[in-house]
């Protein structure tokens, strides 16, 4: 279960756009919100902007303390803190140090080498965060900033421990949200598949690539032991790149959430989160949770 739920804070509208969905993950989880704030100089500037967050940026009525309004209406816990100094580091620190369970940031939604999807500092938080970071798109804010009933979360798996660390995330959010899971395999071309950095970077290059009869044997074993728990689960395995498969079906009707483990690494060939949850971000429309695997899974 949620506990705390860290939203980082520019001072930014563009920033603001991660409080709805946290503050409906908060209720829906009894948990409380963390609001971090990074403040290189005015740390007083800094506190007063956290102070005065009005109940619309949270996605709450104008009047939450009103007596007449349901549990769901009102503002859940809520700690703020400043901390001075590089706001990545700001940032993590104040996960650690509050024991948060989830990091709710904000994409910029900007591409290209210069300015990744996110920004310089969500890339260092995703890259060095051993808490899942669920993604909200600036440019889809409705789509769902608030989350709304959601019917399946996909989580791509292709047979590698690495892949299945994003399950116990998603079997997490999928009790908070009520929702069932979609397992999803891609299988590759054969021209592309040798180029495993390229095609499918989410897995350590010594995992096999599993043929159609045995990832549908893969992914029903999961599927399986899903059902086991009571928790509604279904698997497809589709022809073509792990990129074009993930996009189609995060486009189905009833997905509402991607979740996908990423090395958070950098540079040219590996981008900070692997070419595949990179082109989930950059063109697809749901809000995406990276979860990055520990140090025990290469």
């Amino acid at each position: 279960m949620l506990r705390t739920i860290l939203v980082p804070l520019d001072g930014s509208p563009l920033g603001e756009y991660a409080l709805p969905t946290a503050t409906d993950l908060a209720h829906r989880s009894r948990a409380q919100l963390l609001l971090v704030r990074a403040a290189r100089h005015d740390t007083d500037e800094a506190a007063a902007y956290l102070d005065q967050l009005p109940a619309e940026a949270f996605g709450l009525p104008t009047d939450p303390m009103a007596e007449d309004l349901p549990a769901s209406s009102r503002l859940p816990p809520c700690l703020r803190l400043v901390i001075p100094g590089d706001p990545a580091e700001a940032i993590l620190a104040a996960a650690r140090d509050n024991a948060a369970d989830l990091i709710v940031m904000t994409t910029h939604g900007r591409g290209g080498l210069r300015h990744l999807l996110l920004g310089s500092v969500a890339e260092k938080v995703i890259a060095a965060s051993p808490l899942p970071v669920w993604v909200v798109r600036a440019s889809h804010p409705s789509l769902p900033s608030v989350v709304d009933i959601p019917v399946e979360i996909l989580v791509p798996l292709d047979g590698s421990p690495f892949a299945e660390a994003a399950l116990p995330v998603a079997r997490q959010l999928a009790s908070v949200l009520h929702a069932g899971i979609l397992l999803v395999h891609a299988i590759e071309p054969t021209s592309l598949a040798d180029d495993l950095l390229l095609t499918q970077p989410i897995i350590p290059p010594e995992t096999a690539l599993l043929d159609a009869s045995e990832a549908r044997t893969y992914l029903g074993d999961w599927v399986e032991r899903l059902r086991l728990e009571g928790r509604p689960a279904r698997l497809i395995v589709a022809d073509g790149t792990a990129r074009d498969v993930l996009l189609r079906e995060s486009a189905a009707p009833g997905i509402r959430l991607v979740v996908i483990a990423t090395h958070g690494r950098t540079g040219l060939r590996q981008t900070l989160f692997g070419s595949v949850a990179h082109d989930v971000l950059r063109h697809g429309t749901l809000p995406v949770v990276l979860v990055r695997p520990s140090p025990l899974h290469p």
